[in-house]
């Protein structure tokens, strides 16, 4: 995989791109779409964080099962 994408037929303007990926914050960057040529866009995706936990409930506190 090589992370390349192209979008065909786009009027000129403004767009915004939205980029995702497992394990990466997701990004959102605003482009200006030319009458001519190619846009290029470049999207750096930073790595995204990991938060661990535990949920409980009930007067025992005890671990919520299948809690999202």
């Amino acid at each position: 995989p090589t992370g390349e994408f192209a979008f065909g037929e786009l009027i000129p303007g403004s767009v915004t791109v939205a980029v995702n990926a497992a394990g990466f914050r997701p990004l959102a960057l605003p482009v200006e779409i030319g009458g001519q040529g190619v846009t290029r866009v470049e999207a750096a995706l930073r790595s995204g964080a990991l938060v661990r936990g535990t949920v409980r409930a009930g007067s025992a506190r005890g671990p919520l099962a299948d809690a999202r």
